[in-house]
């Protein structure tokens, strides 16, 4: 039987129970009578009518309309998909461009949105940087979260679906969030990717850096050879943030975490000579010491009120310090409008007369790289001594690839989005 004559024979029953439309396995449907209360009362009910009794299914789909059952899916798994005439189907709370595919697997109910990836960036991109925002960014967000899309469709395949629309890949949230000006951003770079040596690049991407952006090893495992820290040029907002921990709450997180350690003693850290990022974080106690790197920094506090730290970007405070004097940090400068301006060592943005430039875009330039002596030497190991610590931080995420709120100030002072992403991801091919 097909769906439409299910529909036809379900609209035509007449009695006291409800008859729905029923997927049972690929292209058969049937016809459900029902609801009954327990089983036996459908058993009491087919003998009386002559037909079958359908057993409980804790796989079975119900599509509602106003709560009353319109279609069902049994035990059906990858095979049901459904959308609205008008290209736009509302599930739950949400409306979602392309089709609707529901299943269940392993107890656990999942609708998957099949869409075109041109279509799902329409959501994305605004939910990952905020629509009002200057075009070139928007466009450098677009290209970003496409290329990462396209790098990401084998992931969650075990889960029966490519992407997920959390943070754990890209957030996505359907119709609801598309703006004009995203819109405008996604269509204007259709189909431009990144590409380092010809392959897409893994285009991470974070809130704000707070200075400087991190190399690839420094936050996660693998360095890659695109994914290289650079100072900051136009981030003119970041958060700033601060925690404040007792060497007892330590104690307890550090519990929490499955470290039997004793009780904490002491904490060092040590800093990335560069972006002056954290990459190591050890927590000393009374039976041992337990040491956390690169971005598991951030998490070594998950246990607290506030959850994990909002970036590695940090110091501490209450400490006593062992001033140890780093390789001489790399600083990156730009040309524009005709003056040559350099980002130093503390953030402040000033003009020297700077000869290596190594890449012009038009009006503007990037100077790839020089150095200068740091004025004071910065500790690169510290260690708490006190009953309790203070961490001040900036920026916001993991700190690789592309920040958004640079993208945002680099846009705002008139570099386009290829620009934007050539700056953040190391020797690049926009295209």
């Amino acid at each position: 039987m097909n769906f439409d004559n299910a529909r036809s024979i379900a609209v035509n029953h007449i009695g006291e129970r409800a008859a729905v439309p029923v997927l049972v396995s690929n292209a058969n449907w049937s016809v459900y009578v029902g609801p009954f209360s327990t089983f036996s009362d459908a058993e009491w009910a087919a003998s009386q009518l002559g037909g079958t009794a359908i057993p409980p299914n804790p796989a079975r789909i119900a599509i509602t309309d106003s709560g009353t059952p319109v279609v069902l899916f049994d035990n059906v798994w990858g095979t049901a998909q459904f959308a609205d005439p008008s290209g736009i189907t509302a599930i739950d709370s949400g409306r979602y461009r392309g089709v609707i595919e529901p299943f269940i697997r392993n107890g656990i109910f999942t609708a998957v949105n099949i869409i075109n990836i041109e279509d799902y960036l329409l959501s994305v991109v605004p939910s990952e940087m905020p629509a009002v925002w200057h075009i070139e960014a928007l466009k450098a967000q677009a290209v970003a979260a496409r290329t990462y899309a396209l790098t990401r469709l084998y992931i969650r395949l075990e889960d029966g679906f490519n992407l997920c629309d959390t943070v754990q890949t890209q957030v996505y949230r359907g119709v609801e969030v598309e703006h004009e000006n995203s819109t405008r951003a996604v269509q204007e770079t259709r189909g431009i990717m990144a590409f380092h040596n010809g392959y897409l690049i893994n285009a991470v991407y974070f809130s704000s850096s707070g200075g400087h952006t991190e190399n690839s090893e420094n936050v996660w495992t693998n360095s890659v050879p695109y994914l290289r820290g650079v100072r900051e040029i136009f981030e003119t907002e970041y958060m700033q943030w601060s925690r404040s921990f007792t060497l007892q709450q330590l104690t307890h997180f550090m519990a929490q975490n499955g470290h039997n350690i004793g009780t904490v003693t002491a904490v060092r850290y040590r800093h990335a000579p560069a972006s002056n990022r954290v990459i190591e974080l050890t927590f000393v106690g009374t039976n041992g010491s337990v040491t956390y790197n690169n971005d598991a920094i951030r998490r070594a506090f998950r246990h607290s009120a506030d959850g994990n730290l909002q970036s590695t970007n940090f110091i501490i405070n209450n400490i006593q310090t062992a001033n140890v004097a780093p390789p001489v940090p790399v600083i990156q400068g730009y040309v524009q409008d005709g003056y040559i301006n350099v980002v130093d060592v503390n953030g402040v943005t000033r003009r020297v007369a700077v000869s290596d430039i190594s890449s012009i875009f038009g009006g503007n330039a990037l100077i790839k790289q020089y150095t200068v002596p740091p004025a004071v030497p910065a500790p690169v190991q510290t260690t708490v001594t006190s009953p309790s610590i203070v961490i001040n931080g900036r920026g916001w995420g993991h700190g690789a690839g592309m920040s958004q709120f640079g993208a945002r100030g680099m846009a705002e002072a008139g570099f386009t989005f290829r620009q934007i992403l050539q700056h953040y991801y190391t020797d690049i091919e926009v295209r």
